[in-house]
């Protein structure tokens, strides 16, 4: 009687406010000042406070259930130790095979915390093998015959330069049987963006761009991408033009809000003008007689505009991609 009344002293003041906490709590104590209660100076359970028991009912009843599960974890101390020792010193009085085993987890834990981490930073890329076959150096990209093979996930990390990851992609797809038997030199392939829905190779990288890390490329993971395999003795060619899918959204100076979404197709390498154009000529849009269109990009983040007002630059160097937006107006002839 005497063990379990100090030991149901030591349980209520640990936080077991709730009822069912409290039994827990009061139950597990019990059972281990069976064994030594003089040697127990401090038990910690694990127990929600109100505010949590309540939300965590709630939740349960709105699942259609009244059940409810705590975690608990005593914490015993030793109440004989002089206050001046040292954490190292305390460790002495540990046996040799409980400090074995506390190393040998905390080199499994700093493992796995390794694998995790690399993990986290490891980029999932959908890859598809591009052939290229070209019948003589400089022919038009358009004309060249190309041949893909199914679309693969390919792990890079992200630290990792684009150089270094073309290497990657090309020995896992290797070991996936995605080349072929012929021998393919790191020289013959580079990674390209690539374009799912019209099935075409996006701009190929820069020569600056081959050193710099995919973190610092912006590279996504899960993004799509083309491993692209020249023959040894052809050089790479032009990049051909992309056909581009953009929204542009048209200004109403009725509503004095951008009510009417046009869908206009251009190539990556049509100017600012034949845009303009492509909008004009649309079936959707009604443009008055005395009127031009004038077009302007705007940030999405910031939502702060710029005026493509340049007509003889192209989608490609105002890094205007597939899928973009634009905004239009209607202005009156100067």
């Amino acid at each position: 009687k005497k063990a379990e009344k100090k030991a149901g002293a030591c349980a209520t003041p640990v936080g077991a406010t709730h009822p069912l906490a409290q039994a827990a709590a009061t139950a597990a104590v019990r059972k281990a000042a069976g064994a030594d209660v003089d040697g127990l100076a401090e038990v910690v359970a694990g127990a929600p406070d109100r505010r949590q028991i309540r939300a965590a009912t709630r939740a349960a009843a709105m699942r259609g259930s009244s059940r409810l599960a705590n975690a608990y974890m005593l914490v015993y101390r030793r109440s004989d130790l002089p206050p001046s020792l040292s954490r190292t010193e305390q460790a002495k009085l540990l046996p040799e095979e409980v400090l074995a085993e506390v190393r040998t987890e905390s080199e499994q834990w700093e493992a796995e915390r390794a694998e995790h981490q690399r993990q986290l930073h490891t980029l999932k890329l959908r890859t598809v093998v591009v052939r290229t076959t070209r019948a003589a150096t400089g022919l038009d990209p358009e004309l060249v015959h190309q041949q893909r093979s199914n679309e693969v996930v390919v792990r890079v990390h992200r630290d990792l330069t684009l150089r270094e990851a073309t290497a990657a992609a090309l020995e896992q797809l290797r070991e996936l049987e995605q080349l072929g038997p012929e021998q393919v030199h790191p020289d013959q392939v580079r990674l390209r963006p690539y374009n799912r829905t019209h099935e075409l190779c996006g701009p190929s990288y820069a020569a600056a761009q081959w050193d710099c890390s995919l973190l610092a490329l912006r590279v996504p993971s899960m993004g799509s991408f083309a491993l692209e395999v020249r023959a040894a003795d052809e050089e790479w060619g032009p990049d051909a033009a992309l056909p581009l899918l953009l929204t542009v959204m048209v200004f109403d100076d009725q509503k004095l809000s951008f009510e009417q979404r046009l869908p206009v197709r251009v190539a990556s390498d049509s100017s600012v003008a034949e845009l303009r154009a492509a909008i004009a000529s649309s079936d959707q849009l009604v443009l008055p007689e005395d009127h031009v269109v004038r077009v302007a990009r705007v940030d999405t983040e910031t939502f702060s505009g710029s005026l493509l007002s340049q007509d003889h630059f192209t989608m490609a160097e105002l890094d205007i991609q597939d899928g973009s937006t634009l905004h239009a107006e209607l202005v009156p002839v100067s």
